[in-house]
C-alpha cells in the first residue's frame, strides 16, 4: 500500500513517537533459562533498534478523520455546553448517550461518568458478538476473542479461543499504590470501570476509569496486504496508554499463561537481548509437528514480550498466577525470578513502572505464536515469509516493535479507506464489513520454502476454520475472494499457486477440480487417491473463477497460461456436465445434495465464459452465454410464470438464491438480462423470513456471505435490506462467538449462529463493495 505524503495522524500521542529509550541501552543481556532459570542454555544478542512508535492517547483513535476536522468544534462546543446543565440533560437518556457517544468518537473524552462496571458503557459502532484481539493467522488470529456479552465487564471477562478455550491474558494498572483489574480476571485490586469500546478493521479498543487514571487498552493486529513482511509477521500488539490528571506513581502489568502454547503440557524460555527487549517463549512439552488439539498447534511456541518506553522500568518474574500478580498489586514491580514451571498454574509476567507522571504515557507488549516450519507441504515445509528478512523470534520480535509506527500509520489509513468506502453504501454496512476484517485475513499464512526463503516463491495458505480445517478449500475461497479483490488482488493467485501446482503433478485422479489440497491443516498433502469431498460443478467454477478475477484486476495473463490445460479441461467438464446438473452438493454442504441445481448451472454457464475470455476461446463463451438464454430465457432454471429461479429444474414450488450471479455483474460478462435480475430481486422480497432470507427452499437458515452475494446484485431495496438483516444479527446480542456466516432466519432460532464460526468467509461481505466501486481500492 503507497502510504499518501501526509497520512493521517492521531490527534495526540502517548509518548513522543521520535524519543528514543537510550536510559537502559548500555545493559548487557544474553541469557536464556529454560523452567526454573538455573539451566543456563545459550547467550543470544539481538542488535534491536529501538524507535518507539505513537500510541494511541486515552481518549480515542480516530476514524473518518475528515468527517471528525467537520464536526470536532461542533461538538466540543455542545458537549461543553451541556456540563452547566448536566442534571437536566441526564434526565433525557438519549441526548447524553448521543453526546457520549460522539464524544468518544471524535476523541474529545467522556464528560459524564458512568456507574458500576460496564454500567453506561459506550459501544461503537455497536456491541458485537465478539472481539478480536490478537489476530494474526490461524494459530494466533483465532488466539484471542472477548465474547461481547461479557465487554460490559471487560476487567472480569477472559480472553479466549475461538471455540470458547479460555486463554490467561491479563492487564493490571497500580495507581497512586492502589492495584485495578484492567482486564483477564486477575483477581487482585480493585476492579476499573469500562467507559467504552470500538472496534476498527484493526484495532479493539477499550477505555476504562481506574481512580483519577483513565486507560486504553489497544490491541491492535495489523492487516498489511501489499506487505508480505508485515502481514506475515505472527505477532499482535496490546499498547496500555495511561491519561492521568495530576500527579502520581503509576505502574502497569500484563501477563499470558501456558494455555497459548496448546492443550499439552509446557514449558517455558526466557530471552533477554540487547537493547531491553524481554521476551518468554512457552511450547509444548512433546511437540508433534503438523499435529493440532482442540483446533491449537502442537509445536511452535507461544511468544511474549516488551521493552521498556519512556523510561519505564521493566521487570518480569514467572511463578504461579496469584503469587505473580499479588507481588506486583503490592510493590509495582516484579522479583525477576523464575520458577518452575506449573502447567495450568503458571504465568509469565512483565510490569513497567513508569514513575511520576503529570499527563499521558503508554507501553507496548507483542503477543505471538510463532512456527519455524508453518505448513506441510507435499512434503516440504514452508516457513513464514517474515523469515527471509528475520530469521528467528528475537530479530522478529524487535522489527516488530520497531515497525509500530509505520504499521499503525498504514493502519490508520486503512481503516479510514474501509470505513469511508463502506459508508458510501450504509452506516450499517460500514459496521459489518469492519468487523470482517481480521478474521478473514487472519485465516491465511503466507509462506515460502524452508529450504530456499525464497521470496519470489510465496504462496498463501488458509484454514477452513470451525466446519472440516481444509487446507485451500476452493469453496471457501470463493465466498472470501471479495475482500482480496478490493485490497489485493495477488493475494488470489498466491491461494491458488499451491493448489493448480499439485494438480499440475496430475495426482488428482477425477476430471473435476478438487475440493481442497488437505484434510487437516496444516498438512496440504493433496488427495492422491481422490477421496476429498466432491462438488465437482462448484469447485470446476471456483478455480475459473478466482483465476479469472485475479487475471481481470491485474491485467497479468502470463500467470494463467502455464496452467491453462488444467483450466480447459475444468471447462470441458462444465460445457459436458454443467447443462443438467447431477445430484450432487453446492458450496452449502449443510443444505444437502440435489439434482439440477439452477444455481450449479449458472455458475458452470460464468465459468465457461470466463475460461473463454482468459485464453480467447470463443467456443467457451458461445457455451456459456447459451446455457445462460436456456436458463432465464428458456425458462430451464425458472417456474413456468417466471417468478423466481428454482432450486432444481421442473420444481416450481422450489426457489434459490442465485449467489452465483455474481460473476456475470462483477465482471461485466452480461450473458443474463436484466428482467433476471429484477426477477430474482422482486421474488427475494417475498421470501424474507423472521430475521432474513434463508438460504433457499430447503432450510430456515442463511448464509451472510452469499446474501452479500446476493446483496451485490439486486435493487437497492433488496440490497439495504440484506445489509439491515446482518447487520440486525450480528448486533442482536444473542450471540457470544467469533462473526459466524451461518445463522437461523426463522423460528425460535431466529437471529442465533448455526455451528459454525470464525470463518474467513466473512470476506464474502465485501461483494457489494466489490461490485459497485471495483477492484484494488486500498
Amino acid at each position: 500500500m503507497e502510504h499518501p505524503q501526509h497520512a493521517p495522524q492521531p490527534q495526540q500521542y502517548c509518548r513522543d513517537p521520535y524519543h528514543v529509550e537510550n536510559e537502559h541501552n548500555n545493559r548487557e543481556y544474553g541469557t536464556l533459562r529454560e523452567q526454573s532459570g538455573d539451566a543456563l542454555m545459550h547467550n543470544k544478542e539481538v542488535n534491536i533498534h529501538l524507535l518507539n512508535s505513537p500510541l494511541l492517547s486515552a481518549g480515542k483513535y480516530p476514524r473518518r478523520a475528515t468527517t471528525k476536522f467537520r464536526l470536532q468544534k461542533l461538538i466540543s462546543f455542545l458537549l461543553l455546553s451541556s456540563l452547566l446543565a448536566a442534571s437536566i440533560i441526564m434526565l433525557y437518556g438519549r441526548i447524553n448517550q448521543t453526546l457520549t457517544a460522539l464524544a468518544t468518537y471524535l476523541g474529545i473524552g467522556a464528560l459524564f461518568g458512568s456507574g458500576a462496571s460496564g454500567a453506561g458503557a459506550q459501544f461503537t459502532p455497536i456491541l458485537p458478538p465478539s472481539y478480536p484481539l490478537a489476530v494474526r493467522s490461524p494459530y494466533l488470529s483465532v488466539k484471542a476473542w472477548v465474547p461481547g456479552n461479557k465487554a460490559g465487564a471487560f476487567p472480569e471477562a477472559q480472553a479466549e479461543f475461538w471455540n470458547g478455550r479460555p486463554l490467561g491474558w491479563t492487564v493490571i494498572a497500580r495507581v497512586k499504590d492502589t492495584a485495578y483489574s484492567l482486564f483477564g480476571k486477575p483477581g487482585v485490586g480493585e476492579t476499573a470501570t469500562l467507559n467504552s469500546a470500538e472496534y476498527t478493521s484493526t484495532h479493539s479498543i477499550f477505555i476504562l476509569s481506574a481512580g483519577s487514571a483513565t486507560f486504553t487498552l489497544d490491541f491492535f493486529s495489523p492487516v498489511s496486504p501489499h506487505n508480505l513482511v508485515r502481514q506475515s509477521l505472527p505477532f499482535s500488539y496490546l499498547t496500555v496508554c495511561v491519561n492521568y490528571q495530576g500527579s502520581g506513581n503509576v505502574q502497569i502489568y500484563s501477563d499470558i499463561d501456558g494455555s497459548w502454547a496448546g492443550p499439552t503440557a509446557s514449558h517455558y524460555y526466557y530471552f533477554q537481548a540487547p537493547k531491553n527487549t524481554s521476551y518468554y517463549e512457552v511450547a509444548p512439552r512433546n511437540k508433534r509437528f503438523w499435529e493440532e488439539g482442540d483446533e491449537m498447534s502442537l509445536w511452535g511456541q507461544a511468544v511474549y514480550g516488551t521493552r521498556p518506553y519512556d523510561g519505564s522500568e521493566v521487570t518480569s518474574q514467572v511463578g504461579s498466577g496469584s503469587m505473580v500478580r499479588d507481588q506486583f498489586a503490592k510493590y509495582g514491580e516484579l522479583k525477576g525470578t523464575h520458577a518452575d514451571w506449573d502447567d495450568g498454574n503458571s504465568v509469565l509476567g512483565f510490569s513497567h513502572n513508569l514513575g511520576n507522571i503529570k499527563d499521558q504515557k503508554s507501553v507496548t507488549f507483542a503477543v505471538g505464536h510463532e512456527r519455524n516450519y508453518s505448513i506441510n507441504y507435499l512434503g516440504e515445509p514452508q516457513t513464514g515469509y517474515y523469515r527471509a528478512t528475520y530469521p528467528d523470534v528475537p530479530s522478529s520480535l524487535a522489527h516488530f516493535l520497531d515497525d509500530y509506527d509505520d504499521a499503525y500509520t498504514e493502519a490508520v489509513e486503512f481503516d479510514n479507506a474501509v470505513d469511508t468506502k463502506a459508508s458510501q453504501i450504509s452506516e450499517h454496512y460500514s459496521n459489518i464489513v469492519t468487523l470482517s476484517v481480521r478474521q478473514s485475513f487472519g485465516s491465511m499464512e503466507f509462506t515460502i520454502p524452508e529450504n530456499t526463503h525464497n521470496t519470489k516463491d510465496a504462496m498463501a495458505f488458509m484454514k477452513e476454520i470451525s466446519s472440516d480445517g481444509n487446507v485451500n478449500t476452493l469453496d471457501v475461497i470463493f465466498p472470501t475472494f471479495p475482500i482480496f479483490y478490493v485490497t489485493n488482488p495477488d493475494i488470489i493467485r498466491l491461494l491458488l499457486e499451491p493448489v493448480l501446482r499439485y494438480l499440475k503433478l496430475g495426482k488428482w485422479p477425477h476430471e473435476w477440480a478438487i475440493h481442497d489440497i488437505g484434510f487437516n491443516y496444516p498438512k496440504a498433502f493433496g488427495h492422491d487417491l481422490g477421496h476429498a469431498e466432491q462438488m465437482p460443478l462448484e469447485e470446476s467454477g471456483n478455480i475459473i473463477l478466482l483465476a479469472y478475477a485475479y487475471q481481470k484486476t491485474t491485467g497479468d495473463s502470463s500467470w494463467a497460461k502455464q496452467y491453462k490445460d488444467i483450466f480447459k479441461g475444468y471447462a470441458t467438464y462444465l460445457a459436458e456436465k454443467g447443462w443438467h446438473p447431477a445430484n450432487q452438493l453446492a458450496s452449502s454442504d449443510a443444505a444437502g445434495w440435489a439434482v439440477n441445481q439452477t444455481n450449479l448451472a449458472i455458475k458452470s454457464a460464468v465459468g465457461m465464459v470466463a475460461y473463454g475470455k482468459m485464453f480467447s476461446d470463443s467456443y467457451f463463451v458461445d457455451n456459456g452465454t447459451a446455457l445462460a438464454h436456456a436458463l432465464y430465457n428458456e425458462g430451464l432454471g425458472t417456474d413456468a410464470k417466471k417468478t423466481h429461479f428454482v432450486l432444481s429444474y421442473n420444481e416450481d414450488k422450489t426457489w434459490s438464491g442465485c449467489y452465483n450471479l455474481i460473476s456475470d455483474v462483477l465482471f461485466s460478462f452480461n450473458i443474463f438480462p436484466s428482467e433476471a435480475y429484477s426477477m430474482q430481486s422482486s421474488w427475494l422480497e417475498t421470501v424474507r423470513d423472521t430475521a432474513g432470507v434463508p438460504l433457499d427452499s430447503r432450510v430456515k437458515w442463511t448464509k451472510s456471505d452469499w446474501n452479500m452475494f446476493l446483496a451485490s446484485i439486486s435493487g437497492t431495496k433488496v440490497r439495504n435490506q440484506y445489509i439491515e438483516d446482518l447487520y440486525n444479527y450480528v448486533s442482536n446480542g444473542k450471540n457470544d462467538h467469533p462473526f459466524s456466516d451461518r445463522y437461523w432466519v426463522a423460528n425460535n432460532d431466529a437471529g442465533y449462529f448455526f455451528q459454525i464460526m470464525n470463518r474467513p468467509t466473512v470476506g464474502g461481505h465485501f461483494a457489494p463493495m466489490a461490485v459497485l466501486q471495483g477492484s484494488s481500492l486500498f
